[in-house]
């Protein structure tokens, strides 16, 4: 059995949060560096959501259904 995505994400978070609470660094640093990560997730994510939603019209289509239409340039 593969471990849960619940599970998974809370023992991220948890490592995130043991990291950042040992790191010895100012608050202040380490929103930072939070920040970056969490807009660079971000940026993947979305890049992920307009490669799915391709990969999901272009399997529609197949199918003979027409999707409907998904801007990816909305995606955020």
């Amino acid at each position: 059995m593969e471990k849960p995505i619940t599970v998974k994400a809370d023992e991220l978070a948890q490592g995130i949060a043991y990291l950042a609470n040992n790191s010895g660094l100012p608050a202040f640093i380490v929103a930072g560096i939070l920040n970056d990560l969490y807009l660079e997730a971000r940026k993947l994510a979305s890049q992920q959501l307009r490669k799915d939603n391709d990969v999901w019209n272009e399997y529609q289509k197949s199918q003979g259904i027409d999707p409907p239409e998904v801007n990816n340039e909305d995606i955020v």
